[in-house]
């Protein structure tokens, strides 16, 4: 039953189902999905329980939906820097399960000098 915040973005009139799952979505969930002829998508309305400390999104959520990886895999990162400006970082990481990249992540940030941080 979808209800609050999240019958406003993603009502089953629009074809949205709830995903129940009793594994690591229901951790990081609730997501929901819905399928057509273009393909399968999948949602999360983001609450405040998927906030880090600056009160933006975890970027974690974002690469929930990055990668399939096999229950046992060891998935490894490795971050690269590449040269910026004074204002800019460019970030790339290569995920791997033993040879195979398995994902890439790449960002482009922008360094706080004082960042408040949210009060728990």
């Amino acid at each position: 039953m979808t209800t609050g915040y999240r019958a406003a973005a993603l009502s089953t009139e629009d074809g949205w189902t709830e995903v129940i799952d009793d594994g690591f979505i229901a951790l990081v969930g609730p997501f929901d999905t819905r399928s057509d002829r273009g393909g399968t998508e999948v949602a999360v309305v983001c609450p405040d329980k998927h906030r880090n400390r600056r009160g933006i999104v975890q970027g974690g959520l974002v690469m929930t939906y990055a990668a399939p990886i096999h229950v046992g895999d060891v998935l490894r990162a490795r971050p690269h820097t590449a040269p910026g400006t004074r204002s800019l970082l460019f970030m790339r990481t290569d995920l791997t399960v033993e040879d195979t990249l398995v994902a890439t992540a790449t960002g482009v940030f922008k360094p706080l000098r004082t960042a408040p941080l949210v009060e728990e």
